[in-house]
């Protein structure tokens, strides 16, 4: 689902000159528009050709962090409980934008993303300007996304949520890509996969924290 006319162009010329695309019992869609108002309709094609637990696995992939509100994917979850949603989370653009000149511009994009209620601008920058600690600016950083990770997976629905925290080469605005799911088994295979890849970072402390519980 693509809502930039140009992307959306360049999608489809992608998906042309692929062999994969047209590869057997394969068949790529392109919605031109916008991703909430196509969830319903891809909703119900999951739920016509996957009768009985629409297992299915959605990928997110955001501009910043204030695009999908999470009451998208808690409608997810109703309809396939099965269902497994990985979100990109640009958590780093959040937290380094916090300031006392940005509150009133961050409160409306919390709205958009169904956080408005659980957490405000405010609160997220009184924690900023709290005490650094021992470990300087990690201290706040780790409170901070602690608490979020625990309010998207909350607003979202996900009974479990795995933060992989991804730092790119060129650059220190690191972002998360969150796996969110209801089923346990899925849960699972996403902390194996943690695990194994050591070369993963996540600023949570050790033991459960580290995943922000």
């Amino acid at each position: 689902v693509e809502q930039n006319r140009s992307t959306c162009a360049f999608l489809q010329q992608v998906m042309a000159d692929s062999p994969l695309a047209r590869a057997p019992d394969t068949q790529v869609t392109i919605h031109k528009g916008d991703f909430h108002q196509a969830l319903p309709g891809i909703l119900k094609d999951i739920q016509d050709r996957q009768r009985r637990n629409g297992r299915s696995v959605f990928i997110l992939d955001q501009y910043g962090w204030s695009q999908v509100n999470l009451d998208a994917v808690k409608q997810i979850f109703s309809a396939l409980p099965f269902a497994e949603v990985f979100l990109t989370w640009m958590i780093d653009n959040l937290i380094n934008f916090l300031s006392e000149q940005t509150v009133d511009k961050l409160n409306p994009a919390l709205q958009r993303t169904g956080l408005g209620q659980a957490i405000t601008a405010e609160q997220l920058l009184a924690i900023k300007q709290s005490d650094a600690g021992l470990d300087g600016d990690l201290t706040w950083r780790r409170a901070i996304q602690t608490l979020m990770t625990g309010q998207i997976r909350t607003s979202s629905g996900a009974a479990f949520s795995t933060p992989f925290y991804i730092v790119p080469r060129n650059s220190r605005r690191g972002y998360w890509l969150l796996h969110l799911a209801r089923h346990w088994r899925a849960n699972e295979e996403m902390k194996r996969i943690h695990w194994e890849n050591n070369n993963l970072h996540h600023p949570g402390g050790p033991g459960f924290n580290m995943l922000g519980y």
